[in-house]
């Protein structure tokens, strides 16, 4: 998707990998400080709440499930939790083959600190944000994915969400597909998101090239499905 344009849409992009079996919160923290190399920062992720019923009433405790780490800039992520490893990188995108390097890279990491663990599942995110002029801007003229609602005279209206979930042809893939309004962070503009969410549970080889493989693949069937979701209209903005 990116190697065509000048100006990609994305504005953040994730590879996720759940693992079969989950960590302890206590072996994540021990076993983490080789990623303070390349993610200086660190802080810990989203809590877990258990909740208990008494006689006194509902109590209850939290429980951090994982560590987040980012560069000084905080536009590359890593975070390690419980059940998953997931590799982030915020706008401006790089480009795949830039991408690809570092979450080789912190998978070997990852490895050296937790050994080869049995991936469940893998997904490929990549959310984009489309800036498109407000005078007179109809969705349609620039996305393919849009809610389908009763003639009611004029265009859809400014803000709408719609999110669906598809298995791709071959059985292999499931995708997430979400568009929506959101705010602009352009004057005088109208901004669309489109957040393609490409995952797989099914196959999933152990070897590292294979791993790659797959991934190459993944990221052909998403860049597809980006192509599927807009108008040459918004294909003008890119370039």
């Amino acid at each position: 998707m990116t190697a065509g344009y000048r100006s990609p849409p994305i504005v953040e992009s994730v590879l996720e990998f759940r693992f079969a079996s989950p960590l302890d919160f206590e072996t994540i923290e021990k076993r983490t400080d080789k990623l303070k190399r390349y993610y200086p920062h660190r802080v810990t992720q989203a809590v877990e709440f258990n909740a208990e019923m008494s006689d006194r009433g509902i109590s209850g405790s939290r429980h951090p499930v994982g560590l987040r780490f980012t560069t000084p800039d905080e536009l590359q992520v890593m975070m390690v939790n419980v059940q998953a490893l997931a590799i982030a990188q915020l706008a401006p995108y790089p480009g795949w083959d830039a991408f690809r390097e570092r979450i080789k890279r912190d998978i070997e990491r990852y490895i050296d600190s937790f050994g080869r663990r049995p991936i469940s599942r893998i997904g490929m995110r990549y959310i984009n944000r489309i800036d498109a002029p407000a005078q007179a801007v109809n969705v349609e003229d620039y996305l393919r994915v849009f809610p389908s609602i009763p003639h009611l005279g004029g265009s859809i209206g400014k803000t709408f969400a719609l999110q669906v979930t598809h298995q791709l042809p071959d059985h292999r893939f499931d995708v997430t597909l979400q568009s929506a309004t959101v705010d602009s962070p352009v004057p005088n503009n109208l901004s669309f998101l489109l957040d393609i969410d490409l995952f797989t549970t099914v196959d999933i080889p152990t070897r590292d090239d294979q791993i790659f493989k797959l991934l190459d693949e993944m990221r052909v069937v998403k860049n597809s499905i980006f192509e599927s979701s807009i108008t040459d209209s918004a294909r003008k903005l890119f370039n």
